[in-house]
């Protein structure tokens, strides 16, 4: 298929997100349905060693989930007031990409969740909570009880270091705008930052970048794995939505 470079194009900005892998067995359900407690803590494994680079938690488990026609997306933490900084008013795009980092990277690959993109969303606003001109992330209410005392135990274990916490969201999108893949795609460091255009740095130490350098590609690699498939009628809604 011709591709229109000019449709290719983003007008919108387009952030890839850096996001733990599902490895829940049951993947019909993966980022779009709250986990058991065993599954939270499988995919947390607070009991493997070099942690290195490995997000604790995992609060986007609900990423993909239909709040009512809406999302109520979750963004790993990243440092604030950079050049990947997003402002409140923006409109934005975020392409999902597997946490490189997992420890279990057999299992992740067996599933075809190591290191790959597995969704979008288009149009997403940050969302913020406020009291009294307090101004706090908001936190779901719909968490299931054995879940939630799941949680409110660990992060009491975890208390003054970095570790669980209730589950946050901190944007939000029409639920029409999200598209969760059935078939992720493959490499996503090397087709969203290239080592040979990024100086050999890929993410940094962002969770969250901005992919300012060619993010038609993105566009493109997405089009080669949706065509033929149920799922490009869709990807083709929402890739107008992002070229303008």
């Amino acid at each position: 298929m011709a591709v229109n470079k000019k449709m290719n194009r983003p007008t919108m900005k387009m952030y890839a997100v850096r996001i733990q892998s599902d490895i829940r067995k049951n993947q019909s359900e993966r980022y779009s349905k709250y986990p058991l407690a065993e599954e939270y803590d499988q995919v947390w494994r607070p009991d493997v060693e070099n942690r290195a680079g490995l997000q604790n938690g995992f609060h986007e488990c609900v990423n993909f989930k239909n709040f009512d026609g809406k999302i109520l997306g979750y963004l790993p933490p990243k440092p604030g007031y950079d050049s990947d900084w997003i402002e409140d008013d923006e409109s934005v795009c975020f392409v999902f990409v597997t946490n490189k980092s997992r420890i279990s990277k057999k299992r992740a690959t067996e599933l075809g969740l190591f290191d790959s993109i597995v969704g979008i969303q288009v149009g997403c606003k940050m969302v913020w909570g406020g009291e009294d001109n307090e101004w706090f992330w908001l936190e779901h209410d719909d968490v299931p009880p054995d879940l939630q005392k799941y949680l409110d135990e660990k992060s009491l274990e975890n208390e003054g270091k970095r570790g669980v916490y209730n589950l946050r969201y901190h944007y939000t999108c029409p639920f029409g705008n999200s598209l969760l893949f059935f078939r992720p795609i493959p490499n996503a460091s090397e087709k969203i930052f290239p080592r040979k255009e990024h100086n050999g740095c890929v993410w940094g130490v962002n969770a969250v970048r901005e992919i300012k350098i060619k993010p038609e590609r993105v566009i493109k690699a997405i089009d080669s794995q949706l065509e033929g498939t149920n799922q490009y009628s869709k990807w083709k809604t929402l890739k107008r939505k992002i070229c303008g």
